[in-house]
């Protein structure tokens, strides 16, 4: 029999500092018992979120999407730039009632 295993681990650094990893590593494998940590990501109170959608049109790889009228950060998406918490630097200033954090 043939015994096939595949493993990828991938890093996305942060754009401020390239040797920093701005998320852990994805594991996939074939193998039994494979471990897939699930990526950090920017997180949304939905208690605070107003549904604005500010923070979803101000996402540059659209990991956000509004769920019942609240934004939703999918983590396998984010790439925690921080843009939905701290702007852009022109014309986003951020999340306007501060519903969003960061990871820990």
């Amino acid at each position: 029999t043939e015994n096939t295993e595949s493993t990828e681990n991938t890093i996305t650094p942060t754009p401020q500092n390239a040797n920093t990893p701005s998320r852990q590593h994805t594991i996939t494998s074939t193998r039994q018992n494979a471990i897939t940590p699930t990526p950090k990501a920017h997180k949304v109170d939905a208690d605070k979120c107003i549904g604005c959608k500010l923070c979803v049109s101000n996402c540059p790889v659209n990991a956000i999407t509004m769920v019942n009228g609240k934004a939703v950060i999918d983590p396998a998406l984010c790439i925690n730039c921080g843009i939905c918490l701290n702007g852009n630097n022109d014309d986003f200033e951020g999340c306007p009632v501060s519903a969003i954090t960061a990871p820990e």
